[in-house]
Parts: structure tokens; sequence; C-alpha cells
């Protein structure tokens, strides 16, 4: 399975049927946002595609699925911080937001 392949799954597994993109935003313009919500549920994808990490914050804790060249959809319970790794799609999951 290729690297491809488990990106998708980033985006397929994680956002809810029938979600509806919402605006997101973020301060570092070098990190790529999209944002989708269905009932309570938050999903957004952070993209870094530079060669160097990124830290961020998150107004609560959630759950985080990471792809990059040593992960593939690994998931982390992240306390209102987390590290973005260089090269790697990031999926953040809000819930009862």
């Amino acid at each position: 399975m290729t690297k491809r392949y488990f990106v998708t799954g980033n985006f397929s597994k994680y956002i809810p049927f029938g979600a509806k993109r919402i605006y997101a935003d973020c301060d570092d313009k070098q990190l790529k946002l999209l944002a989708f919500k269905k009932d309570s549920k938050t999903v957004i994808i952070v993209i870094n595609d530079i060669d160097s990490e990124k830290q961020i914050s998150l107004d609560s804790d959630a759950l985080m699925v990471v792809t990059n060249e040593t992960d593939d959809l690994k998931q982390y319970r992240i306390s209102r911080e987390a590290v973005i790794t260089k090269k790697s799609v990031n999926t953040i999951i809000l819930e009862g937001e």
C-alpha cells in the first residue's frame, strides 16, 4: 500500500458522510486546512508539506490521525496542543463542537 492510499484514508475514513465544509483558518500560512462539520462532530484536515514540524493549539482535547513517512493513519489523543510532523496529513476530530 502506498502513502497516497493512507492519505486518502485521512479524508474518506474520518469525514462523516453528508458533512458540510466549513471555514477554517490558521495563523501559520504554511499549513493547509480543510474543515468539515456534521451534527456535533468537527473534522479538520491539516496538511504540512514542508520539511519542518509545526506546533498547533486547539480549544479542546481531540483525536488526531497522522499519516507521515513513518505512520499510516496512526491515532493519538491530544490535549489542546499537537505537533504537526513534517510532510504529513493530519486529521483532527473534535466531538461536541
